[in-house]
């Protein structure tokens, strides 16, 4: 059983999808759900990478550097919430 969705998509993804769709030999709304399904697949059902989970860390797209560098700045954000976290804990403790 299927659901119809409607999805608003950039002019300039929209035409990739559809080449590629093309290309493949396959209709539009097949190519899309192939996709989908294999991107839930690779991300173990994960939809959202933990780097932009958090919102202390980027209020905006990013560091330019992010996609080499992901690892660096996951581990930065972790260190980060880790150090406030003991901060707030040492207060209750004081106080």
């Amino acid at each position: 059983m299927m659901k119809r969705t409607t999805i608003m998509l950039p002019i300039s993804l929209k035409r990739k999808v559809e080449l590629r769709a093309r290309q493949e030999n396959k209709s539009l709304g097949s190519f899309i759900r192939e996709s989908l399904e294999q991107s839930l697949k690779q991300n173990g059902g994960r939809t959202v990478d933990p780097l932009f989970a958090c919102n202390e860390v980027f209020e905006d797209d990013g560091p330019p550097d992010l996609a080499e560098r992901h690892d660096f700045y996951l581990l930065k954000m972790l260190q980060h919430k880790h150090f406030h976290n003991s901060r707030r804990s040492k207060r209750r403790k004081s106080g």
